[in-house]
């Protein structure tokens, strides 16, 4: 799992980055628009229908970056750890935690602040990857500190 966030930290950071420097304001701006969506806790339809706007979220961000590659990559590592991210979802109401998130790293973009909009993603990765070990280890408690690729805090 440390791996797979590892890379997931790698595509997503540095399509943010990318985003700050090529995002036209068009962009930006239906990123702005496509922020508001959420699930409801012990809804596995809603978990779907969140977790396909949630791979379209960052996606959009992809696609704003201008680089054809990197939204290949990025949108086939979010698929493939879709079945994880349900379990994540399961384990606690994290609904308006990552909307939080989202929101967050939707104002870092318009910002055009790259370092916060990285801070924001590596953050929001860390948080995601601790739910999903959680969810594997069958425990809402602490996880191994050696499943987990590092944790930034916001600021």
């Amino acid at each position: 799992m440390a791996e797979i966030c590892e890379l997931r930290t790698i595509l997503e950071t540095a399509a943010v980055r990318l985003v700050c420097e090529r995002a036209t304001d068009a962009q930006l701006a239906r990123q702005r628009d496509s922020v508001e969506f959420t699930y409801v806790y012990h809804d596995r339809h809603s978990y779907s229908d969140f977790l396909d706007r949630n791979l379209e979220f960052h996606r959009a961000i992809a696609v704003a970056a201008g680089n054809q590659r990197l939204v290949d990559a990025l949108t086939r590592h979010l698929n493939e750890l879709t079945r994880v991210f349900h379990l994540g979802l399961d384990l606690r109401d994290s609904a308006e935690e990552m909307r939080a998130e989202h929101l967050a790293l939707t104002e870092a973009l318009l910002a055009r602040a790259g370092d916060r909009a990285e801070a924001v993603s590596r953050s929001q990765i860390a948080r995601s990857q601790h739910r999903v070990v959680a969810a594997l280890v069958g425990s809402s408690g602490s996880v191994p500190s050696n499943h987990l690729a590092g944790d930034v805090q916001i600021k």
